[in-house]
This record gives structure tokens, sequence and C-alpha cells, in this order.
């Protein structure tokens, strides 16, 4: 039987820059037996700067699929009666949930802001219920993860486990700097999706 081998990852303050901070889970110990119950990984994410208010924070997303990539996207379609400008920081710190949760060969992703949210759907034609969402951190961010003025940044991948040693490893890939767009040459990943924050 493959085990599974996971890790934590913990996201320290920079001055004087946008940074991130990402939690995991909730302190909610019901909540967090209800979540796991129904296969859904939950992720708080804080994107702060004293500049940011004003700036547009977007979030986009790249599939690859054997090492192509077979589709991307901006989440920029607000619900009815939401001016464009929404997508602005409001103050000088944005923050959103992340969730999924993958059954029956599709896997659902959510960006829930404060008053609206994106939802997409993917399917997962290999090895249901072994994707799984991820931090990005390459090995100099594992204190911090910074994004520069109109960079695109991965934040998080969506994805199936690199597989070695008859085991399940997803930190293998996620914590060394190989990017994560050449994951199928160098771990042969069959399925990834990479999410992506630009700011301004």
């Amino acid at each position: 039987m493959l085990s599974i081998i996971l890790c934590s990852c913990i996201h320290a303050n920079a001055q004087d820059t946008t940074f991130m901070k990402v939690n995991t889970g909730t302190t909610d110990k019901q909540l967090a037996d209800i979540l796991k119950f129904e296969g859904i990984e939950e992720y708080d994410v804080e994107i702060s700067n004293h500049k940011l208010k004003g700036k547009p924070v977007l979030i986009s997303y790249e599939e690859y699929m054997d090492g192509e990539m077979v589709k991307e996207k901006t989440l920029s379609e607000l619900p009815e009666g939401w001016p464009a400008s929404s997508l602005n920081a409001a103050s000088d710190t944005v923050r959103f949930k992340l969730l999924s949760q993958e059954k029956d060969n599709v896997a659902k992703v959510n960006f829930k802001y404060s008053g609206f949210s994106f939802q997409e759907l993917f399917e997962t034609p290999h090895h249901t219920g072994a994707y799984s969402m991820r931090e990005i951190f390459g090995d100099e961010e594992k204190n911090a993860k910074h994004v520069g003025n109109k960079e695109k940044k991965a934040l998080f991948v969506y994805t199936l486990p690199f597989e070695g040693d008859h085991n399940k490893y997803y930190c293998t890939a996620t914590s060394t700097d190989v990017p994560v767009t050449q994951w199928w040459d160098k771990y042969h990943v069959k399925h990834y999706i990479i999410f992506y924050v630009q700011v301004g």
C-alpha cells in the first residue's frame, strides 16, 4: 500500500513589500471534522502591502496534462451588478478563502471573497482521490512569500503526487526550486493546475 507523506508551510512577514500569508484548515475542531469527512481542503490567504489599496489583485490558473498546458484563465467574471473595481483592493489587505474538493472525477475549486466568489470545475481522470491542493514555495521562500508589482506569482497547485519508492510525495515537488511548469519533465506528474496571484 502506498503511504502519503504530507508537509506544512509557514510564511513570515516581509517589510515594505507585498507579502502573502497562508493558514491551513480551521481551528474549529467540529468544522475541521466535517471538512475532513467531506474531503474538503481549506486555506485562508492574506495579501498585504501598505500601498495595496486601489490595486487589482487577480487570480489566474494554468492547467497541465501530460506536460502540455490545456487551459489558462483569469478569474475576473464578477456576479451581475458587481463593478470591475471590485477586484481592486479596498484597503491595504486582501483576504480570501480557498476551498477544494475532488469527487467522482471532478474537482471543485472555490475562491471565496467577502460578498462574491469564483468557482471552477476540473475533470480529474487520473487516480481519483489522490489530488491535493498545495502551497508552492521554493527553497528561498520557506520563510516568506513575496510578490512584486505586476508579477504573476505561483501560489497554489492542485496536483497529483509525485510517486517514487512505493510512496506518494507532495512536498518533494512543492518544496524544490523546480518550476511547476516543468513537473512533467522532472517528476512525471500527469495532471496539475497552477494558481497564480498578480498584484497591480
